[in-house]
């Protein structure tokens, strides 16, 4: 039986993902416009946003910086602005930014054990979860801390 991070190795292999992931990922869809964009930056302080493909559709398709979304709100026409203060710019966020491919993400079964060596190794911050391909939660190194010490201290 291995110790490691201060508990038990063989229990995390039974705690998975689903049990601790963060479900209400703020996301965005490549047809999205000004106004889901704002809402979005809005909503979350995330460094990057998922994109999937449309809002009936969640399939993962990338990510897109919040840079790059604040650069896509300043170049782009807010739908209640004044005539004259309008930008000409007007697209969707699939039109305008770059969506960067997604490189990992976790299905809701991965164990604790397997999420932790991963964030561990390749020094991740946040990692998608998806369900046959479908954005379903996320998480970060908080939630994995959080489920790790809930492990080696029961309640």
């Amino acid at each position: 039986m291995e110790i490691w991070g201060g508990f038990c190795a063989t229990s995390s292999y039974r705690v998975t993902v689903e049990e601790f992931m963060e479900r209400g990922v703020v996301a965005l869809a490549k047809g999205d416009g000004f106004q889901e964009v704002l809402v979005a930056l809005d909503a979350s302080a995330d460094a990057e946003y998922p994109v999937v493909e449309s809002t009936g559709s969640p399939a993962l398709v990338g990510t897109v910086s919040r840079s790059q979304l604040v650069t896509f709100l300043q170049s782009h026409e807010h739908p209640q602005a004044p005539q004259g203060e309008k930008l000409a710019a007007v697209g969707t966020l699939g039109d305008d930014c770059t969506i960067e491919p997604i490189m990992l993400q976790f299905s809701p079964w991965t164990s604790l054990h397997q999420a932790y060596h991963l964030f561990q190794l390749l020094k991740l911050q946040r990692v998608f979860v998806t369900r046959s391909g479908e954005l379903v939660g996320a998480v970060s190194r908080a939630e994995l801390r959080r489920a790790i010490e809930e492990l080696a201290n029961p309640k």
